[in-house]
């Protein structure tokens, strides 16, 4: 038995992978005040004038007892954001009054700087190389494109009446400064388009905005000609439609919880944001209940959490949609040994040629799957029925079909039911005690997703029937050597299974999104040693089964918005371990000749990210 303790020495210490699943390992911003979480309580605004020297009291722009969505968005990370200019330094770059390009001064205050200015100090920070783990943000404009009647007069009225040559410039700006962080390794971008008015009167009605059409439609042109400048030049980034999710709560406050959504009664009352302390709110709970902090238009707590839990939507639904597809390999891949069990036991050997059989097995898995930000858990569970035709005394012909199922629930919250029907052939070989077999086999896949965004204190919903496909093709071999009451050899297999889930499109509410197809193709090798002994009719049996996954698992999700017109972007779909062992012990009892009851167990070790086992239990007989 030497032989079997070195197979599993080799797959024990050889059992080892790393696992793709989206994380960040920082979030880096840039902007104005709508990111800004304190820039100005440990540096003045203003060096000169009348204000010169003056530190804000909390210099966070919203309510105090609620936080920067950028803040909030860091702690879904476990990552504390905090401005770049606190003891110590920090990730937010963002300055309140900042401009894309305009650099800060006395007007403005020398220390509100430009997005320029602070992309500037971060490469230099880094020596020009970004972290391509880290999760940024470019979120800029809104101080370019107010009109003299918002309040701002230090750079031209671009958006009323329309100057579109000034907002492509401007346009321009904006993606040339993502192109510099582009060019510094910068994987992962967020870019939220500008909300300084409401895309909508109805919204700007409840907002107590001053609105005009022309205003609305020069934002429209400067978000899409910063979307597609970047489009045009490669840069992989995530649109964030805050204009979109700002008019649906403007209109539907009390989903939300909020009683109050004109800017003329802000929660803070007339006291400016950033030196707004709780005994200053107009209400003890103003955080919760108020949609804006000031009388400027910054946004209030509860309104900077719906954008927070709106981005992070944004961020973890590829990482969920891409579980379709693991699951559908990773179960496929599981039953594919379980029918290669099968015709292996179903073996009549030469005495009984000419003979048909028949047999039935049924099974449940647990799988789970972690990953990041997103990990799913399942009890899948099957049964199938096959038939088969001993040829002569070397092969053996025969068929099957089987039907499984499985409810996959996040980690987080919703879920999704993944069905399956397959249809299958197989064959098997014998001479002396040398053995093969394998199958083909096609499995129609049905998908049931129940995808839940959180959003503040309410949840959105998206239901979507998603189709795809399983194609198996299973080779395995091996020697027996038999010892007449054990039988015991080396066993070698290959599997490949292409999954494929078909591209789907949600509808219904600003969570909603397009995801396109998946595939993945998965090629396993395995090696291992299996042992069968006969004990009376007792048929006792162990395997061991090292598997290494040669395809590539390493893939992207396509998710495309579908409240605005804009790029797809691209996100890792949680990935998992490319090797892992299976260890099988199971037993046998012969009722009659001609009819054997097994049920085994497998376990699966050794995989990141997935933990898995199968439980079985089938019945062969023939005549």
């Amino acid at each position: 038995m030497r032989s079997f303790s070195i197979v599993v020495l080799f797959a024990v210490l050889l059992t080892t992978a790393s696992a793709r699943a989206q994380s960040f390992s920082d979030t880096i911003f840039f902007g104005d005040s709508n990111t800004d979480n304190g820039r100005f309580k440990y540096v003045p605004q203003y060096t000169s004038g009348d204000n010169a020297g003056v530190l804000a009291i909390t210099g966070v722009f919203t309510t105090p007892g609620g936080e920067m969505w950028s803040v909030r968005l860091g702690s879904r990370y476990g990552i504390s954001v905090r401005p770049t200019t606190a003891p110590g330094g920090g990730n937010n770059y963002a300055a309140g009054g900042g401009h894309v390009a305009y650099a800060g001064d006395h007007l403005i205050g020398e220390n509100a700087w430009s997005t320029d200015q602070q992309i500037t100090a971060y490469l230099s920070a880094v020596n020009g190389r970004a972290n391509p783990n880290a999760l940024y943000t470019l979120y800029i404009g809104t101080n370019d494109l107010k009109t003299p009647l918002g309040g701002l007069f230090i750079t031209p009225n671009l958006v009323d009446p329309q100057n579109l040559a000034a907002l492509s410039a401007l346009a321009n700006q904006t993606v040339g400064q993502a192109q510099r962080l582009s060019a510094a390794g910068v994987k992962y971008l967020l870019v939220p388009n500008i909300t300084s008015t409401t895309k909508t009167q109805a919204a700007a009605t409840a907002a107590s905005f001053p609105w005009t059409q022309t205003h609305a439609n020069s934002l429209s042109y400067y978000n899409q000609a910063v979307w597609n400048g970047l489009a045009a030049r490669g840069i992989n980034f995530i649109p964030i439609d805050f204009a979109t999710v700002g008019d649906y709560v403007l209109l539907n406050p009390a989903r939300f919880g909020i009683t109050e959504t004109r800017v003329t009664h802000p929660a803070c009352g007339a006291v400016g944001v950033t030196d707004c302390t709780l005994t200053d709110l107009v209400s003890p709970n103003a955080m919760n209940t108020h949609f804006f902090a000031d009388t400027v238009g910054h946004a209030g707590g509860v309104t900077q959490k719906i954008q927070a839990d709106y981005v992070y939507g944004l961020l973890v639904a590829p990482g969920q949609v891409s579980m379709l597809a693991n699951h559908a390999s990773i179960g496929q891949i599981a039953m594919n040994y379980a029918y290669a069990d099968q015709i292996f036991y179903s073996f009549r050997g030469g005495e009984a040629s000419g003979t048909f059989g028949g047999w039935t097995q049924g099974g449940v898995q647990q799988v789970d799957v972690t990953g990041g930000q997103t990990s799913t858990s399942s009890t899948p569970y099957h049964g199938a029925v096959g038939m088969d035709y001993q040829y002569n005394e070397h092969v053996l012909l025969g068929g099957f079909v089987n039907y499984g199922q499985a409810k996959i629930n996040y980690n987080s919250s919703g879920n999704f039911t993944q069905s399956g029907a397959t249809l299958g052939a197989y064959a098997g070989y014998r001479a002396s005690a040398i053995w093969a077999n394998g199958l083909v086999a096609y499995t129609w896949l049905d998908n049931q997703l129940n995808r839940v965004t959180p959003i503040g204190i309410t949840s959105f919903f998206n239901t979507s029937a998603v189709e795809g496909a399983n194609i198996s093709v299973v080779v395995q071999g091996g020697y027996d050597f038999d010892t007449s009451i054990v039988k015991h050899g080396p066993v070698l297999g290959y599997s490949y299974v292409n999954t494929h889930i078909n591209g789907f499109t949600e509808s219904g509410n600003f969570t909603s999104l397009q995801f396109g197809d998946q595939t993945i193709s998965a090629h396993v090798g395995s090696v291992g040693y299996q042992a069968q002994a006969k004990v009376g009719d007792w048929l006792p049996l162990a395997k061991v089964l090292y598997n290494r996954h040669f395809g590539q698992l390493d893939r992207v999700m396509t998710t495309t918005l579908t409240t605005e017109t804009a790029p797809s972007y691209t996100m890792p779909a949680v990935g998992y371990g490319n090797q892992w062992t299976n260890l099988t012990a199971g037993l046998g009892y012969q009722i009659n000749p001609k009819t054997v009851i097994r049920a085994h167990i497998t376990q699966q070790v050794a995989q990141e990210s997935v933990n898995s086992y199968n439980a079985m239990m089938s019945v062969s007989s023939y005549f």
